[in-house]
Parts: structure tokens; sequence; C-alpha cells
């Protein structure tokens, strides 16, 4: 059973396009910035930068820090179309699409999920069984 695991490609695909996207936004930032002269774009397009690679490695500050900037991203294309700017749409669905594909595959990035969850149910059971025992 453990040639499966073994067989899997590195990084996932999904997380591939995550990191890839995060990069590609960051580029954006970082050359939009430069050309403007705005030292908040730069910035921004650099911890885009760090992010992409965190999550390429698949370490948590990149799952944390994409939560962040998908988040905070989301939020802000949706205040966009509260305002009336519509074209934040496709800014807030990506956002999203994002958000939840990191919700759902963060075994990834935290490997100890799963042990701590199947460890809290063990023990559950082990309590139960000794309160059967005893009566």
């Amino acid at each position: 059973m453990s040639e499966p695991s073994e067989t899997r490609s590195w990084p996932p695909a999904g997380l591939a396009v995550v990191a890839a996207l995060t990069a590609l936004y960051g580029v954006v930032f970082l050359a939009g910035g430069a050309l403007a002269g705005s030292v908040i774009s730069v910035g921004y397009g650099l911890v885009l930068a760090a992010v992409a690679y965190f999550l390429w490695i698949r370490h948590r500050r990149g799952w944390w820090g994409a939560v962040v900037v998908y988040g905070l991203g989301a939020l802000v294309g949706m205040s966009n179309i509260l305002v009336g700017d519509s074209r934040f749409a496709v800014v807030v669905v990506a956002s999203l699409l994002v958000l939840l594909y990191l919700f759902t595959h963060y075994e990834y990035f935290f490997q100890n999920a799963a042990i701590v969850q199947l460890g809290g149910d063990e023990e559950g059971d082990d309590e139960e069984g000794s309160d059967d025992a005893s009566a």
C-alpha cells in the first residue's frame, strides 16, 4: 500500500496551479509597482512571491499566507462589487476557489492533522471500552 503514496506527484497538480497563480500574481504586482514607483505594490509582490515559494515546498507559512492573501483579495473584491464595480467578480470567484482548495487540502501543509484526529477518536473509544469493562 505504500507504493501509491510514493508515486504521487510533487507537488500535487492543484497545489502547483495555486502556487503558479500566486507567483504570477506576485510578478504582476512587482512589475506594476516598479513601473508606477509604488513601494506598497512592490512589497506586496514580494510577499506574494514568498507565499508562492512556501506553497510550492508545502510549508505551513505558505498555507497561512495564501489564506490571508486570497481572503483579503475576496473581501476587497466584494467591497468593490458592492460599490458598483462588477469587474472584480472574477477576483472574488478565483479567490474563493483557491480558498476552497486550500481548506479541503490542508493535509498537504499540516501532516500531523490526520494523526491527531485519529488519536482523539481512538482515545474516546478506549474510554468507552473501559466503562463497559467496569460495568
